[in-house]
């Protein structure tokens, strides 16, 4: 066998090593990108079953919650029927019902529609540690964490009305009061806060 031979038959080895390297870089490629393909899928998935602010307030503007909810007293039962809701069929919101406290500092009165008048007076603790949710006008039915909002202190000795809502994690990342029982009410006060534990 020449060298001339020789060096054809190394160059073929050489080569047909070669190949079977690109082969397996080209199926490790095809599985990496299948693997970021289904964890894009997940992603979609998840964001897909949550909803945003503006989503929420859609829904409970058009959907009719806002009369369905609007007789004095509902708002456990609104709350309730909101957590059922979100967990069936948004679950990676994490809805959960919690009792809160409605209290305005300047003393501003709730009025129900019913009948222009206060709410039957319910009253109930303001504690340690609550943090205050302030209304977000143009969402409709949530309550958002007050940017700034100082937290109760221990020696808080205050009571506003009891108030039940179905606490959600948003989107936007946000954890966020949905309140579909504010259709009792004529008018909340600007200063009106909603205290969660």
């Amino acid at each position: 066998m020449t060298s001339f031979d020789e060096f054809k038959a190394d160059m073929v080895k050489h080569l047909t090593l070669l190949r079977a390297d690109v082969n397996r870089s080209t199926a490790a490629l095809d599985l990496l990108k299948n693997r970021v393909d289904e964890h894009d899928t997940l992603l979609r998935n998840h964001a897909s079953s949550m909803l945003s602010m503006r989503d929420i307030a859609s829904d409970y503007l058009t959907s009719g919650r806002c009369e369905e909810y609007a007789e004095p007293g509902s708002c456990g039962r609104a709350a309730h029927e909101a957590k059922v809701f979100f967990n069936g069929t948004h679950a990676h919101m994490k809805a959960q019902v919690i009792r809160g406290v409605l209290f305005s500092p300047s003393g501003g009165e709730l009025l129900l529609k019913e009948d222009g008048l206060a709410p039957k007076r319910d009253p109930c603790a303001l504690v340690a540690r609550m943090r205050p949710f302030v209304l977000q006008e143009e969402e409709g039915c949530i309550w958002k964490p007050e940017d700034g909002g100082m937290v109760l202190e221990p020696d808080s000795n205050k009571t506003g009305f009891k108030h039940y809502i179905t606490l959600v994690c948003t989107l936007e990342g946000l954890q966020v009061a949905v309140d579909w029982s504010l259709g009792q009410f004529e008018n909340v006060p600007a200063d009106m806060r909603l205290y969660l534990p």
